[in-house]
């Protein structure tokens, strides 16, 4: 199964990640640009369920196609082909 960090698996609290592009400070007000916003329902809330506590939502991951991260699209055509 893929590695889900940074979650409280006890509570459901899955969180987002921001990818830092160039190191430096930061400081209140600073702008952040969105690059990529999907236009799938597939949410970090369903990927967290699917993996951890209900995996008969698996297949329906695939709606996110190639914004799925490799390992996690592996894991889920496994779980399909397996049943």
């Amino acid at each position: 199964m893929p590695r889900i960090d940074s979650v409280n698996i006890g509570h459901s609290e899955p969180g987002s990640y921001l990818k830092v592009i160039t190191p430096g400070e930061i400081a209140a007000g600073d702008t952040i640009e969105v690059v990529h916003r999907p236009t799938h329902p597939v949410s970090i809330a369903l990927v967290f369920r699917a993996l951890t506590l209900e995996s008969e939502l698996v297949p329906d991951l695939l709606a996110a196609g190639d914004d799925l991260e490799p390992e996690t699209l592996r894991y889920v055509h496994r779980m399909r082909s397996a049943g």
